[in-house]
């Protein structure tokens, strides 16, 4: 029972921790704040989805695979990609049809 005395004395439950906190005359002004930033940040996002759907809707126009879409590295990987495929599809050809090994 002692310990639970010494627990009780450790932890200060008084009236004036509860009269410390902030009044509720500052509160207003916080979400005066919040509310102003949430409304710049819906004109903000409101703003980016409007040009995202106009990009979107220019970019839909160009219907299928283009090569203006790659950069020239990237093109230059695609191609090689390309050439190896070719070049294994044609040493299996080889394999299956007896031409190589055996």
């Amino acid at each position: 029972m002692d310990d639970f005395d010494n627990l009780r004395d450790d932890f200060d439950f008084s009236d004036s921790d509860f009269n410390s906190s902030p009044s509720l005359d500052d509160s207003p002004d916080e979400f005066d704040q919040l509310r102003r930033s949430s409304a710049r940040s819906e004109t903000m996002f409101n703003e980016l989805t409007e040009d995202g759907i106009r990009t979107s809707s220019s970019s839909s126009r160009s219907s299928g695979f283009s090569m203006s879409n790659f950069t020239p590295g990237q093109r230059v990987i695609l191609a090689a990609l390309v050439v190896l495929n070719l070049l294994v599809i044609s040493i299996g050809l080889m394999v299956v049809l007896g031409v190589i090994g055996g």
